[in-house]
């Protein structure tokens, strides 16, 4: 009898033990999954901030715009409001600490510079250029130095090897939202 209860625990604990070992190796290749899509998705981030601050850069320098241009820079801020809200829901998706502060501000903001980019277009008509005036260069001005900042930020994501730097990228998300709201605030003025 006692033979036979000892069998059966060491049954058990054999079972406990295979069943604790598959569910870690499942946890890990969750977790290389996430860390990769997160990666991707920071650096697509990371890499549509660069483009708008420097066409936009550019663009100042020139005191003048392209067609290809706005439309460049019109690509970025859809790609950029998209990769900022799944990063976004990623992060309230793990219920990560400071989650509870994101709100959509940088995905709201793209939204609102993309706004502004059509009068420009609307402005441009039928050419390929637009010289920038008083209104016309308040608005691309006001979309590059929220692209600066954005672009201090989004500098810390990755490290030099493009990995997903140890910072925490949710607080990171935090400060760009805050200089998100920033632009809200001043995007008429």
């Amino acid at each position: 009898m006692k033979n036979k209860r000892m069998a059966i625990l060491i049954a058990l604990l054999i079972a406990v033990l295979v069943f604790a070992g598959i569910q870690f190796r499942d946890n890990q290749k969750m977790e290389s999954y996430l860390n990769k899509q997160l990666n991707e998705r920071l650096e697509m981030l990371d890499l549509q901030v660069q483009t708008i601050h420097f066409v936009t850069e550019n663009a100042l320098a020139d005191k003048e715009i392209t067609r290809v241009s706005l439309n460049e820079i019109q690509e970025s801020l859809e790609m950029l409001r998209m990769k900022s809200l799944q990063v976004e829901n990623l992060a309230r998706g793990l219920n990560l600490e400071g989650a509870g502060e994101l709100h959509g501000t940088t995905h709201n903001s793209s939204r609102f510079m993309e706004q502004r980019l059509e009068l420009l277009f609307k402005e441009m008509g039928d050419h390929e250029k637009l010289a920038l005036q008083e209104d016309t260069l308040r608005i691309i001005r006001h979309i590059h130095g929220t692209s600066s900042n954005w672009k201090k930020e989004s500098g810390t994501f990755l490290g030099p090897d493009k990995t997903i730097n140890k910072t925490d990228w949710v607080e990171t998300l935090i400060r760009m939202q805050k200089h998100s709201s920033e632009y809200q605030r001043n995007m008429d003025g």
